[in-house]
């Protein structure tokens, strides 16, 4: 008799509480698996917003070094007779090169620090240009809660 059990199809040795089994083992399983997957497309979200800054970054420094000293719109300080102050930490020009070339943030999220080295910004001068931009993961379990991503880039005034 137990011979039929076996081969009979519709019945098993253990009887029916295997087939809601497989369902739990599943549905605990899958969520792991679904966690372990948004976690990696967070991780490649934060690597691709990270590269997308430095090269922003680096855009707006080149910006600023070549829109220097010798431009009808120069970028950042005036010439020292005029400035006293120091340079200033926010350049308009700057900070729009940066976020138009952000594909994919949010500009208004994105902060951009210009600043000066030597105090001024003559031909031969360096300019640094810091942005930093707050990450927002999809979820907090895998990733964590949002960070900042922070690029710097550092130029010559050439003109």
């Amino acid at each position: 008799m137990s011979e039929l059990l076996l081969i009979d199809g519709d019945h098993n040795a253990q009887g029916r509480g295997e087939k809601g089994q497989a369902v739990v083992e599943f549905a605990l399983a899958a969520g792991v698996l679904f966690m372990l997957m948004i976690g990696s497309i967070d991780i490649g979200r934060a690597i691709w917003n990270y590269d997308t800054l430095a090269e922003a970054v680096r855009e707006g420094a080149r910006f600023a070094a070549i829109n220097g000293y010798n431009s009808s719109t120069p970028t950042g300080p005036p010439n020292s007779t005029n400035y006293t102050a120091g340079p200033p930490g926010q350049d308009s020009g700057v900070t729009s090169v940066v976020r138009n070339y952000a594909f994919g943030m949010a500009p208004a999220s994105i902060s951009v620090f210009a600043s000066w080295p030597s105090g001024d910004n003559l031909i031969g001068s360096s300019v640094v240009i810091t942005a930093s931009y707050s990450f927002q993961p999809l979820t907090t379990l895998v990733v964590g809660r949002p960070f900042t991503l922070t690029a710097a880039s550092a130029r010559t005034i050439l003109r």
